[in-house]
C-alpha cells in the first residue's frame, strides 16, 4: 500500500511532479509495488492452500481479519497509479489497457464493498468485542469504504478514456 501512495506521490508532486524524472520515480515504485504485491498475494494464497483451516481461524479472529482490507486498498493505489502515470503519462498499452484495468476497478470496488460491510460482520456477529479487542485496527472498514470512495477519480478517468 505505501509503495502505491509513493508512487502517487511522486507523480502529483507540485515541485516538478510532472517532470520525466518523477514520472520515472513514480513507474519506478509503481513496479516495485507491482512486484511487492505479486510476492505477498502469492505467499499468503499458498499459506490458505496449504494450511486451510488458517484461513477460518483468520475469519473468526475480530481483529486479524480487518486486515483482509489491505488487499482492495493495495490493490486500489496500484491501479490508481496505472490509469494516470502508466497509461496517461507514458502513453502505454490503448484501450485494451484501459478496458483491462477498468475491469479491474470493478473488481477492486466489489471486493472494497464485501471487505467494508463484511468484515464490520465479522468483527461484530460472531464474536463477542471486548475492551482488548478495541484497537485501533477496527477503523480498518472505514478506511476501506473511504478508499473506494476515492478510487472513484480512477474509474472517472477511466471512463473518459475509454
Amino acid at each position: 500500500m505505501a509503495t502505491g501512495v509513493l508512487s502517487s506521490i511522486f507523480h502529483s508532486f507540485p515541485y516538478g511532479g510532472n517532470s520525466r524524472a518523477m514520472n520515472g520515480l513514480s513507474l519506478g515504485f509503481f513496479f516495485l509495488g507491482l512486484l511487492l504485491f505479486c510476492i505477498f498475494f502469492v505467499m499468503s494464497l499458498m499459506c490458505f492452500i496449504m494450511y486451510p483451516r488458517a484461513w477460518w481461524t483468520l475469519l473468526r479472529h475480530p481483529v486479524y481479519s480487518l486486515y483482509l482490507g489491505c488487499f482492495p486498498i493495495g490493490v486500489g493505489t496500484l491501479l490508481n497509479v496505472a490509469v494516470v502515470t502508466v497509461h496517461e503519462y507514458w502513453d502505454f498499452g490503448g484501450l485494451a489497457f484501459v478496458y483491462v484495468i477498468w475491469g479491474f476497478w470493478w473488481l477492486d470496488s466489489f471486493l472494497s464493498l464485501v471487505c467494508a460491510y463484511g468484515l464490520i460482520f465479522l468483527m461484530c456477529a460472531p464474536n463477542s468485542l471486548n475492551n482488548i479487542h478495541l484497537t485501533s485496527s477496527i477503523l480498518g472498514p472505514h478506511v476501506i469504504s473511504k478508499t473506494c470512495r476515492l478510487s472513484r477519480h480512477s474509474g472517472y478517468s477511466l471512463l473518459l478514456l475509454s
